[in-house]
């Protein structure tokens, strides 16, 4: 079943994901040989990348069977519209902005909301 972490904002937790074929900052997919350099959105459009850790009981990994310890959703404001789980953590947060303990986050306010809000 689905697992929330009750994470501790009094820690700093730090997350590193690296690859040697992919440029996260620039976007862009590198080192392999014979090919250089091309936009990440070459490959998968303006959709975010989803990466996730999980574990299965089956070889061919069936969704029914999958348990997932991590899921991670990047993207790339200028290049990719907002996933779904951007989508829902920001409505959360804005219903919280109210709320008297919950800080108000201004990097809420996206630049490029409106224009990915229809997808």
């Amino acid at each position: 079943g689905d697992y929330v972490v009750d994470w501790n904002i009094d820690h700093t937790y730090t997350f590193g994901l690296w690859s040697a074929y992919i440029d996260y900052l620039k976007w862009k997919i590198l080192n392999i040989p014979g090919v250089r350099p091309i936009a990440l959105s070459s490959v998968i459009g303006s959709q975010p990348l989803n990466m996730a850790v999980y574990s299965t009981s089956s070889q061919k990994h069936y969704q029914c069977d999958i348990e997932k310890y991590v899921s991670i959703e990047l993207s790339l404001e200028k290049t990719t519209v907002l996933g779904p789980c951007a989508k829902k953590y920001i409505s959360k947060m804005k219903e919280n902005r109210e709320s008297p303990n919950v800080a108000p986050l201004s990097s809420l306010e996206l630049p490029n909301e409106g224009k990915n809000s229809h997808h």
